[in-house]
Parts: structure tokens; C-alpha cells; sequence
């Protein structure tokens, strides 16, 4: 499997610069940060890291390798370090020998255990490279210190894409699109970037921008279907009450036909339903101004099984209904495109990549006609947002590699990110890193997770 992945991957930059000299007995490692909350109201930092070949439960898949509390960071300081120990550990691993070195360079003590183990093997030959940096928007922006990105006028590390109303617009996915002429290299992007803001993961063997990787989750499930979803109802919905629809009208489909239809559908299939009833506050849809978008209450699991109801829905209601076409193509292309990544492995065959490549950026071009149309009408509906545009590269990152992106989703780190913020809620502020370290160490070797 080791030497599949790094074949696979072969002509990717990141990979070249990690020249492996035994892939085959060389695991990738994916590393993930993220922010999690503590005690209500407060934060902490953490650092995790996993096989890119394991899947599973996440006690079970990832490892913690530290926490720090947010109000302990000194921006961006704290994690300019992290990424410091970070190269270390993967300079190290990438040998598959002990060091004969500290972290900052310094010979062992003599006659420690730590000389003793110098330049030995730890696992019997096997190696560990680095393969990927995950996490949310916020982590990326924070931690690499991206210049270009959500919060700036250029939106995008990868191409000239911005927010001005330009040639570069980021809102335009025709093939034709400025931007995708102008593709930014690794080291065409940290000359364009101050050195202050260059990355500490510079230090990282094999670390670019491209490795930081677009994920299902965020750009998907908590990003551009939370704007699709309410956006395909309650279009549906106003077009079929016609031009009178009132507020109090789409509420009350919403609320019970709308709704009914959902239950109904997850029974039929076995998925398992949300228990949050659709409403306009929970829709966006408070006035006909603002944006469709769904309440943060609807989680990406329940967000993602949406997409394959919304399209189970417009075909049951297509009935005469004016422009059901276009909407009952889009939510096919979204839906079908999720169902290829659901039902393959962790790489594409060339067929299915095609497919997939094909239909998600059909349904980019669908969405930005119904977005252009909608302009001029005063009830709002489709919001184009910055995801949309991570939705393509991640797209022309499926094209370019074959890789599914179902295998490199932040679900389970996710998942572990809640486990150490419930351990670390039960404990007190001041010993809250070394307790929470000690409990989630209990865990692993009593918990039975392994």
C-alpha cells in the first residue's frame, strides 16, 4: 500500500521533494491541527497526526501529540515553534533511526539513554514521511499564515483568483475563467509572500502549499452545500407558490410538507435524520434578501445526506414546477459526485475520476447560471462563497492525482478533536495540558481502543 500511495502521488511536487529512498517500506503521515472548545468558552490548540493508509475509529487511527490553551499562544510565535518541532520529528522519522541530536541541534548528554539509541533503528527498518497538513480555514490562515485567503481581497495560494470584480473574479468556473490560466508554483508563492509570513512547516521535509489539503468536510459539508441545499428548496418551493409566496408561506412548507418529506425519505432509506425541524431561521431564510444558508445546527454528517435527499426531493416534486430543470440537474450533478467518492476507494479509477471531475464542475457552471440569473430578482438564493472556489481545486486535485478525497476528509480528526476537548473539560485550567495528556495516555493503554 506504501508504495501504490507514493507512485500515485510521484509527480506531485511534495513528493518529489521528500526523495524517498524506500517507499515501499515508508508509511505517509497526515498531520491535522485544529482549535477545540474547552470549558464552554474557551479554546485550545491541537496537534494531531495519523497514517494516511488507516482508517478507523479515531482513538484507534490518530495520535494527540500536544495541546496548548489559546489564551497560552502568542501569535503567531507559539505555532511558528510547533511547526519547528514538527520538522524535527518528521527529519527523524524519515530515517527511521533515533537522532543523535536534540531539537535544536545539540549532542545528546553522554552516557544518556538518548546517545545510547543514536543512529538504531526504531521500528525494524520502517520509515514515516510527511504526506499532508489538514485542518479548517481558520487553522490554515493561523498557522501557515497565509496571505492569500477567505480574509483578503486574493482569495486563493493557488491562483490570482480574488474578490474584485475583475477577470480573476473568483465566482467564475467557466473553463474559460482567467485565473485558471495562471497557476502558482510552491516557490512562486513564497516569493510572492513577505519572509515574515513564510510558514514555519518550511521546516517540515515535503511540506508545500499544495499539501495543505482541501477537504470534503470543510469545503463541502460545512461550506458550499450548506448554501446549495437551502438554496434548491426554497427556490423549489417560491417557484411553485408562485410570485405571491409570503415569508409565512415558505415557512410553513418548510415546516411540514418539506419536512415530512425528509423524515420520510430517511426512513425509506435508513439514513439517520436530524432531529432539528426545518424553519426559515434554520434555512437563512428570514427575509427575502438574505442568502439561503443553513444553521449551524445541521452538522456535516446530516449536511451531507441532504444532498442526496434535495435530489430524491426535486424529483419527486417535479411537477410543472418553472426552472425545475436546471435545479433538479444541479442537485444531480452535486449528489452523483459525492455517491462516486462514496462508493470508490482511495484512489479513483480513470473512468469514475473522469466522471466525477466532469459532473462537479458541472455542477460549479449550474450553479453560477442560476446565480447570474437570480441577480436582478429581489429573492436571494444562491450565494457564491470562497468554499466554491476551494470546491474547484479540490476538484482539479482529484483530475490531477486520482486521489479520493472521501480518504482525506477531517471526520475522525474531528472526532478526536472532541474527545480530547471533553477530557480536557474536566479538568482544571492550570494542569489542564499535563492532566489531559496523563488521561488521554490512560485512555490508549487501559481504554481498550486498540
Amino acid at each position: 500500500m506504501n508504495n501504490e500511495y507514493w507512485t500515485r502521488l510521484g509527480h506531485e511536487e511534495s513528493v518529489k521533494l521528500l526523495d524517498l529512498k524506500d517507499p515501499a517500506r515508508t508509511f505517509p503521515i497526515f498531520w491535522h491541527a485544529d482549535g477545540v472548545r474547552v470549558y464552554k468558552h474557551q479554546k485550545c490548540w491541537v496537534y494531531s497526526y495519523s497514517c494516511a493508509l488507516k482508517k478507523g475509529p479515531s482513538l484507534s487511527s490518530k495520535l494527540l501529540l500536544l495541546l496548548v490553551r489559546e489564551t497560552l499562544v502568542v501569535k503567531p510565535s507559539t505555532h511558528d515553534r510547533i511547526g519547528e518541532v514538527v520538522g524535527w520529528i518528521q527529519r527523524v522519522l524519515q530515517t527511521g533511526k533515533y537522532p543523535d541530536k536534540d531539537i535544536n541541534g545539540q549532542s545528546w548528554p553522554v552516557g544518556s539513554r538518548e546517545e545510547r539509541l543514536a543512529n538504531l533503528e526504531f521500528a525494524g527498518g520502517y520509515k514515516c514521511a510527511f504526506s499532508a497538513f489538514k485542518g479548517d480555514w481558520e487553522a490554515r490562515v493561523l498557522i501557515h499564515k497565509l496571505q492569500r485567503s477567505y480574509n483578503h481581497i486574493n482569495i486563493c495560494e493557488h491562483c490570482p483568483a480574488c474578490k474584485s470584480n475583475n477577470a480573476f473574479n473568483y465566482r467564475n468556473f467557466s473553463p474559460d475563467a482567467a485565473y485558471l490560466d495562471v497557476s502558482f508554483t510552491h516557490a512562486q508563492y513564497l516569493v510572492m509572500t513577505p519572509p515574515e509570513f513564510h510558514s514555519s512547516w518550511l521546516n517540515v521535509p515535503g511540506w508545500t502549499k499544495d499539501r495543505n489539503l482541501e477537504d470534503l468536510l470543510h469545503v463541502l459539508h460545512q461550506g458550499v452545500a450548506c448554501f446549495v441545499v437551502p438554496g434548491l428548496v426554497c427556490a423549489h418551493v417560491e417557484a411553485k407558490l408562485g410570485d405571491g409566496i409570503r415569508l409565512q408561506d415558505l415557512g410553513f412548507e418548510l415546516e411540514n410538507r418539506v419536512w415530512k418529506h425528509y423524515k420520510a425519505w430517511c426512513r425509506r432509506t435508513k439514513v439517520a435524520g436530524c432531529g432539528h425541524r426545518f424553519n426559515l431561521t434554520r434555512f437563512g431564510r428570514e427575509q427575502w434578501g438574505y442568502y439561503p444558508e443553513l444553521h449551524s445546527c445541521y452538522k456535516a454528517y446530516t449536511v451531507k445526506m441532504l444532498i442526496y435527499w434535495v435530489y430524491a426531493f426535486l424529483c419527486d416534486e417535479d411537477r410543472n414546477v418553472p426552472n425545475s430543470g436546471n435545479r433538479l440537474r444541479l442537485s444531480y450533478a452535486l449528489a452523483k459526485t459525492q455517491w462516486l467518492f462514496d462508493r470508490s476507494g482511495p484512489f479513483l479509477t480513470r473512468q469514475v475520476k473522469d466522471e466525477a471531475v466532469y459532473l462537479g464542475l458541472s455542477f460549479l457552471l449550474l450553479y453560477q447560471f442560476l446565480a447570474v440569473e437570480n441577480i436582478p430578482q429581489h429573492k436571494r438564493n444562491w450565494k457564491i462563497v470562497p468554499k466554491f472556489h476551494s470546491f474547484l481545486h479540490l476538484l482539479q486535485y482529484v483530475k490531477r492525482t486520482s486521489r479520493n478525497p472521501r480518504w482525506e476528509h477531517c471526520y475522525q480528526d474531528e472526532d478526536l478533536m472532541k474527545q480530547i476537548g471533553n477530557i480536557a473539560s474536566s479538568t482544571h485550567p492550570f494542569t489542564m495540558d499535563k492532566v489531559t495528556c496523563n488521561r488521554y495516555r490512560a485512555l490508549l493503554e487501559f481504554g481498550d481502543v486498540f
